[in-house]
Parts: structure tokens; sequence; C-alpha cells
């Protein structure tokens, strides 16, 4: 929940900061750097194949199954779009930092606070991620 709590807050601090021109030009590196960017995202992913591990859960497997993958990758995927369009729109391309893209960029644009709730809820979410894997690995 606190993941859902952090990307809302990205959207709504830092739409308003945006800045259409950061937009051009739209593709920089032609259709070669979106199949690039796109083979990055789609490792990121990885992941939903939990979802097919509970499949002996469902009621109704063969209904349930692709309803929820379908979902969740197309609440994913609409996410993802959400949150590059923002920080593209909030700093240049050139200038996001690759270490910590969202606070670095709230910080850029005279945010600090924001900056800091952003780092924080990276670093819970990041500590949740390894809770997670970690109890669904170990058997």
């Amino acid at each position: 929940m606190l993941n859902v709590a952090c990307i809302a807050f990205v959207l709504v601090a830092g739409l308003p900061r945006a800045e259409p021109a950061n937009l051009t030009p739209f593709f920089p590196y032609g259709s070669r750097g979106m199949f690039a960017g796109s083979s990055i995202v789609f490792f990121a992913f990885v992941g939903f194949d939990y979802l097919a591990n509970a499949a002996e859960e469902a009621a109704n497997p063969s209904r349930d199954l692709p309803i929820s993958i379908v979902g969740s990758l197309g609440m994913a995927t609409v996410l993802y779009v959400l949150m590059s369009t923002t920080i593209v729109l909030m700093v240049p391309y050139l200038q996001v930092d690759v270490h910590a893209p969202f606070s670095a960029a709230f910080a850029a644009r005279g945010m600090p606070i924001a900056s800091k709730i952003v780092s924080f809820g990276a670093l819970a979410g990041e500590k949740q991620r390894a809770a997670c894997t970690h109890v669904i690995i170990t058997p």
C-alpha cells in the first residue's frame, strides 16, 4: 500500500511542475532507443509469474488467472507510462539522475521535502520487495 501511495504522491506532486518543452525531441534516440528502453522495462515485469504459481489457490483458475495476469500487467504498464512521463516532464531526459531519479528530480525542481518523501518511499518499497522475495523463495 505504501508503494501505491508513493506513486500517487509522485504523480500529484510532480505533474503540476511539468514543463511540456521537455518532451522535445520526443524520440531523441529514435526507434532503436525506444526498443532498447522497452527491453529494459520488460524485465521489470518479471514477478508476475507469482500470479501463475497461485493458480492452485484460485477457485476457477481458467477464468481467474488470465484476468489477474492481464489486469496486473495492464495496471503496471499504465503506472510505468505515467511515472516515466512525469519524470521527463519534470526534468529534461539528459538530466535524469540514474541513481535516484525521482528524488533528484524533485530536488532539482526546488521541492526538498517531496524529495525526502520519495526517497523514503523507494527505500520502503525495496525493503518490502526484499522481504517478499525472501518469504517466497525460502522453503
